[in-house]
């Protein structure tokens, strides 16, 4: 190792400990309503499914059931994933934020070593990829901030040539769980496709990676697509939706002209969630970047006209056209058009510091940046929270205290709408978030729910849930749903900032059903329970009805025999059954994971046969040079 590589990377690691010094060094982790309403509790439950050693098809615990091998952002494949069982959620944080910098960052400064053949300029890109200000927004975030990380190495397997490694670093990528920045970056590989100095060879593995991440990660996204066929989620979102979380013009030219420290001291613009809009590229970079616009060739401003673009895209609402695009409302919040920004300014950024004549200059511009980057980390709308946060039951509120075992509780409509509007500031708001199980909240401390926070529930998932919402507190539609505790707020607490414990009004049922019962009122026994398969023993005549809910996938055989899955009350699976003693199994098993395993499969043995049969040529190669084949 060089004596200027070794620099840089003792640099880069006390870079990463002075950023990050708050989860690696005190420990905190960061915390908003994203974290601990979505990901710590999805983070749980594939725990608990890798525990329990039957793999994540299924998660029994929200929705009254749900897929989770389909839900992307459950991260169910990520490689990463597979350490949760024998790590707390501290350092699972701190290896999966330590990870993904290095990710977005080290292949940043390798594509820009490639790019400007400089390392000054190349430690630049570096920087700007692993240390802007809208990754480190999405770390609340973590299936956006693992999917973003990617980008770079895509970008550099595209620009080496290397269609196997892009397929795998593409899969990878998929696996990550975000949808709208895999669509993006394939957009970026297009344009760096088309700026290419080989042209047809780039375009070739462009295409060739393209279709092998589809083959990849088939046995993922074939049950996503199924499951997105079942959501409420409309594939093209209303305006209204769409155009959610879009950058106010004063969010995006602060950003842009203010240093970091003037920047930490003025209130937010609007009340957008930070995770989705913050961003922060400040003068000296965006300085680098005009500059390396100006007097860089084709491809810097191609990489400009993109970023310029991209920044006009993630005003929304607040530009004339952006509702007028086609497909354009595909997924939400302009503000992710962003990620198309920070790559542009990164490569255009270090061409405009290898512009700079003087070295000595160079070296005090990236002082000055790298120095800009770090003030700016984590303003003070970010909450950070210890672990004994996290991992502590929470302290119930009265009435939510003694929920029995195998039941759910299930929070009103009117409560649910209102969680978005909350003004939480203080440690006991969050207190309050844990005591009233906010879903899914609860889901993370073992209590189950019939209504959690989830993207892509089921039409007739919903449906249920408005059935459930108007009917009287006595209806046995709670039975039916095993619910123990119905959670509500007062009049009072609709109309408050940030409701309390006096605010939260909860009824106790005491008539739910266990998860598996018969309508006939015979008796019914749960032999073996684990998530997507329930074995029953059950004594007809009568309908047997599992209390989980209905989607393609689930079969039914009756004493070995295959039976017709019946849907009960337009919600729960169920079986009919002749007089006697039955032994009943319902397992959760869906053809699309089936199909998308067997493409996987052929997939990575191709991937495989490909990746031995290039080695071997190139050991050929080497031999017939007279080439040490370990360095040629």
């Amino acid at each position: 190792m060089s004596r200027s590589t070794a620099g840089i990377v003792i640099i880069g690691v006390l870079y990463v400990l002075v950023t990050w010094r708050r989860l690696l060094l005190q420990p905190m982790i960061p915390m908003d309503g994203n974290m601990i309403r979505l990901f710590y509790p999805a983070w749980i439950v594939g725990k608990k499914l890798l525990t329990e050693g039957f793999y994540f098809l299924w998660d029994p615990y929200r929705n009254m059931g749900q897929p989770f091998l389909a839900d992307l952002q459950n991260q169910a494949l990520y490689p990463l994933r597979f350490l949760s069982p024998f790590l707390s959620y501290l350092d699972y944080e701190r290896i999966t934020v330590v990870f993904h910098v290095l990710l977005a960052s080290v292949p940043a400064f390798l594509l820009g070593k490639k790019l400007v053949k400089d390392d000054l300029s190349a430690l630049l890109a570096g920087l700007a990829m692993g240390f802007n200000g809208f990754f480190l927004a999405r770390v609340t975030l973590p299936y956006h901030f693992a999917t973003m990380a990617w980008a770079p190495a895509a970008l550099l397997a595209l620009h080496s040539r290397r269609p196997l490694l892009l397929g795998l670093v593409l899969a990878l990528q998929g696996m990550a769980g975000f949808p709208p920045f895999i669509m993006l970056t394939g957009l970026a590989l297009v344009v760096f496709s088309f700026l290419s100095d080989h042209r047809r060879e780039t375009w070739i593995c462009f295409l060739k990676g393209a279709f092998l991440m589809l083959g990849l990660t088939a046995v993922q996204w074939l049950p996503f697509l199924e499951m997105l066929g079942q959501s409420g989620r409309p594939l093209l979102l209303p305006s209204r939706e769409a155009l959610e979380y879009s950058l106010h013009p004063l969010e995006l030219l602060r950003p842009l002209f203010l240093p970091s420290f003037v920047l930490a001291f003025l209130a937010p613009v609007t009340e957008s969630d930070p995770a989705i809009i913050g961003f922060y590229v400040g003068p000296f970079l965006l300085g680098l970047f005009l500059w390396g616009a100006w007097r860089g060739g084709k491809r810097e401003k191609v990489l400009a006209a993109m970023t310029l673009l991209a920044f006009v895209l993630a005003l929304g609402r607040y530009n004339m056209f952006y509702r007028h695009l086609p497909f354009v409302t595909f997924f939400r919040y302009p503000a992710h058009w962003l990620l198309l920004s920070t790559i542009g300014l990164a490569f255009v950024g270090a061409s405009g510091l290898k512009a700079v004549g003087k070295k000595r200059w160079r070296y005090g511009l990236l002082g000055l940046l790298a120095l800009d980057l770090l003030v700016a980390t984590f303003p003070r709308n970010t909450a950070w929270a210890d672990l004994v946060f996290f991992s502590q039951a929470p302290l119930r509120l009265p009435g939510l205290d003694r929920i029995p075992e195998q039941s759910r509780v299930y929070h009103t409509s009117r409560f649910t709408n209102r969680i978005h509007q909350w003004k939480v500031k203080t440690g006991e708001d969050w207190l309050f978030i844990k005591g009233s199980l906010v879903p899914s909240v609860g889901v993370a401390y073992g209590i189950e729910e019939a209504a959690s926070y989830e993207i892509l529930t089921s039409r007739r998932h919903w449906a249920f849930l408005d059935r459930l919402d108007k009917a009287p507190l006595t209806s046995p539609l709670f039975d039916y749903a095993g619910v123990s505790r119905i959670i509500s707020l007062t009049p009072e607490g609709l109309s408050k900032p940030m409701p309390t414990g006096e605010d939260v009004e909860v009824h106790k049922n005491k008539d739910f059903k266990p998860k598996a019962f018969m309508d006939s009122g015979r008796l019914c026994k749960v032999l073996e329970k684990k998530p997507g398969l329930v074995i029953v023993e059950a004594e007809g005549p009568g309908k047997l009805v599992l209390s989980e809910s209905f989607a393609p996938g689930w079969r039914v055989t009756v004493d070995d025999r295959d039976q017709a899955v019946e849907i009960f009350e337009e919600a729960f699976l169920s079986v009919s059954l002749p007089a006697g003693s039955h032994r009943v199994r319902f397992r959760y098993l869906p053809a699309s994971f089936i199909l998308g395993l067997i493409l996987s499969l052929l997939t990575a043995l191709f991937v495989v046969g490909e990746g031995v049969k290039s080695r071997h040529a190139t050991f050929k190669k080497c031999r017939m040079s007279r080439l040490d084949p370990f360095t040629c």
